[in-house]
């Protein structure tokens, strides 16, 4: 079991957070150890799929379930196969590594509420503008960290979207988030995220891309099925608000 101390939380959504991750071979009393020894305004425990006990013992304890995550991984030793609509679009886009201007507009984007579908954006004790943040502070830390932000340009040399690129070793890429603009959202572009990133990390010399997703994100579901993600593992969101979040 691992237990972190999400301090990044404090500062993105203003409560002190802490995250515990179950393990396969981790026992039920471990888990209720945990949840006893780890209090904070916002607890959020993640459990491999079809850990039903500890499923239980979770809401017996008042968490509740928030969605179910998925990790995937796509071969880059085989192409994307796009159909001949997704190539003529294609043809007229390109990706570029990101300068500060352009940091600044995907802040401003971010800004707007790009992304609803998360377990931030769904719950109530929490605003969108507070999620909207949170994104923006995960970029910056990313950032920090030595990852890669890259914009996608249509012909008109206008960004219409991104994505945040990082390496987990000198085999494994692992673009972490992307999405559309607000302004390109209803053109179906959604496939060339997945398609520019897949491009960096084989440009890399990588031999597989990571990429996860929420069930509360159909379309990001049913687009990575539909693309050829070849799926991992899965595992259970459950979070707990204090007695002083529960009373915003």
């Amino acid at each position: 079991m691992k237990v972190t101390n999400a301090v990044w939380e404090e500062r993105n959504l203003g409560v002190s957070c802490y995250e515990i991750n179950v393990e396969k071979d981790d026992l039920v009393t471990d888990l209720e150890k945990a949840v006893q020894a780890y209090k904070a305004d916002y607890v959020v425990v993640k459990v491999p799929t079809g850990m039903v006990t500890h499923l239980f013992c979770l809401q017996k304890k008042g968490f509740l379930f928030m969605e179910t995550m998925a990790l995937c991984h796509y071969n880059l030793r085989e192409d994307l196969c796009l159909n001949s609509i997704q190539e003529r679009m294609i043809s007229n886009m390109k990706y570029e590594k990101m300068n500060n201007n352009d940091l600044d507009e995907l802040y401003d984007e971010l800004r707007k509420g790009m992304f609803d579908t998360d377990r931030i954006s769904l719950d109530p004790h929490f605003s969108q503008e507070q999620a909207n943040q949170r994104y923006i502070g995960w970029v910056k830390d990313e950032l920090e960290r030595g990852a890669d932000i890259y914009k996608i340009v249509n012909n008109k040399n206008q960004a219409i979207g991104f994505f945040a690129y990082k390496d987990v070793n000198k085999n494994i890429a692992f673009p972490f988030l992307g999405g559309l603009y607000k302004s390109a959202n209803i053109l179906g572009l959604g496939f060339s995220i997945h398609y520019y990133a897949l491009e960096e990390g084989r440009k890399r010399g990588r031999k597989k891309s990571m990429a996860s997703y929420s069930s509360n994100n159909r379309i990001s579901s049913a687009l990575h099925m539909s693309l050829g993600y070849i799926l991992e593992e899965q595992f259970y969101v459950f979070v707990k608000h204090s007695s002083a979040a529960e009373a915003l």
